[in-house]
């Protein structure tokens, strides 16, 4: 159910790279942005965030000294617009 909910909304599968990983986290907390599915490979983090929330990721990984790079937009709109 929270899936199909979140698919509605749309939200961003993105990596961060180049920083402080468990810094990133905790900022997206600080600034309410609610990153699920956390994955770490290496030095990468791969998460996602609602649609809406991902221009503030860009700050919370400058803060941290890292790079976002968006992977996949999963939205509504997307299918409406086929």
């Amino acid at each position: 159910m929270i899936r199909l909910l979140r698919w509605f909304l749309g939200y961003i599968e993105f990596e961060f790279s180049g920083g402080f990983a468990e810094g990133l986290i905790n900022t997206c907390y600080e600034y309410g942005i609610g990153i699920f599915d956390v994955k770490r490979n290496n030095d990468i983090i791969t998460a996602c965030c609602p649609v809406n929330k991902y221009k503030m990721l860009h700050k919370a990984a400058r803060i941290n000294g890292g790079k976002i790079k968006s992977i996949r937009s999963y939205t509504l709109n997307r299918i409406k617009s086929c």
